[in-house]
């Protein structure tokens, strides 16, 4: 019986590991995606400058769906943050 305990504990510890290496691989995802979306960004934001340098206008750009995103973060009152981008049309 002891035998049975101990396999069983062991196949618990192992399937705990597995488990925590499958977060770690979706954690370094997740950063990667954000650091893909912060790149994208930064491309955008610059397509947008070198736009309005060729004289396209704000209102122009925005008809197209091309507005300006704005992140707004919140406070709660517990003190956590969250954030969304907002699209101005």
């Amino acid at each position: 019986m002891s035998e049975a305990i101990r396999e069983a504990a062991h196949a618990e510890v192992e399937n705990k590991i597995q488990a925590g290496i499958r977060l770690e691989e979706a954690a370094h995802q997740h950063a990667a995606a954000i650091q893909a979306e912060s790149e994208a960004e930064k491309h955008a934001n610059q397509a947008r400058r070198e736009a309005l340098a060729a004289g396209w206008t704000e209102s122009q750009l925005k008809k197209l769906g091309l507005a300006p995103n704005r992140k707004v973060t919140r406070r709660h009152s517990d003190g956590r943050r969250s954030s969304r981008v907002i699209t101005e049309q």
